[in-house]
């Protein structure tokens, strides 16, 4: 959005949509629909390029309505959710003052924010409420690639972002699953004695980054190792790991699948990666740490 209005007039009515007034925080969020007036839906989690009509499961954030020449608060009748009231919930609505908190549920769907003035006159917003569809993950800035001189093993820390990356997470808890290795080559000995992903504990998930994700407040360590067995040969080791959130009545919903690959060639050098960051180092690099 640039920093104009555009009004279109037909008679006693206007359709309104304004676009970003520079320094004005309640214009930092976009009025899809409004007739007359404006409804102003204002993220608790904004950021540069986020959506504006669609919410990640469980965000909140509050609205107001106001009057188009001006920006006043408009006194309405009516303040309401007409359409999807189960993925999207209005709190303590003050018709008088033209505003109220919202909160999107853990239900994927449409929703229409309805707001009527005690003269008749109604606007909608059109929202979408959307779940988790993914995770990145990204090597941590300012970080090195763990290795021992002489030893096939690596590790790195990363990050885990949520997607998509245009809607927040904030405050969803969010869990690894059990995973069993697909196993073959030089990791061979490992099948039944070290193939086993455990379940994870629930973590919580910050704030949304512009252009990554929701971010993952904790860092994880992603490790390949060997027994360092000679003659060194191809293998592969592959854990598909399910991850899950926290959803409605504590349910567990799986929502993606991310993979922990470990691979090694017959000269020694191993490569690691997990959720699309790696690292790769041969067997005589200099000894490193992260």
């Amino acid at each position: 959005m640039n920093n104009r209005t555009a009004l279109i007039g037909f008679a006693a009515i206007f359709f309104y949509f304004p676009i970003q007034a520079a320094g004005d925080p309640l214009m930092d969020n976009a009025i899809l629909k409004a007739v007359n007036f404006e409804i102003r839906v204002i993220f608790e989690d904004d950021f540069e390029g986020r959506s504006r009509n669609r919410a990640g499961i469980t965000e909140k954030g509050r609205i107001a309505v106001v009057a188009k020449d001006g920006g006043d608060i408009l006194p309405l009748e009516e303040l309401k959710i007409s359409r999807g009231g189960d993925s999207f919930e209005l709190m303590n609505v003050n018709t008088k003052a033209g505003t109220a908190n919202f909160r999107a549920t853990f239900r994927d769907g449409p929703a229409t924010i309805e707001a009527r003035t005690n003269g008749g006159v109604t606007g909608t917003y059109e929202i979408e409420v959307i779940k988790p569809d993914g995770v990145i993950m990204e090597r941590e800035p300012g970080t090195g690639i763990y290795h021992e001189q002489g030893y096939a093993i690596c590790a790195f820390k990363a990050r885990a972002y949520l997607q998509p990356n245009d809607v927040s997470f904030k405050g969803l808890r969010v869990r690894e699953g059990y995973a069993r290795a697909e196993i073959s080559g030089y990791f061979s000995y490992q099948k039944g004695k070290s193939d086993i992903h455990p379940a994870g504990h629930w973590f919580v998930f910050g704030s949304a980054v512009p252009g990554k994700g929701t971010k993952d407040d904790a860092v994880d360590i992603i490790q390949a190792v060997s027994d360092n067995h000679t003659p060194y040969t191809d293998g592969k080791f592959i854990w598909a790991i399910p991850w899950l959130y926290e959803g409605e009545g504590r349910a567990e919903v799986e929502f993606a699948t991310v993979y922990h690959i470990k691979e090694i060639d017959d000269t020694g050098r191993i490569t690691i990666s997990k959720g699309g960051a790696s690292v790769s180092v041969g067997l005589n690099d200099p000894t490193s740490d992260y």
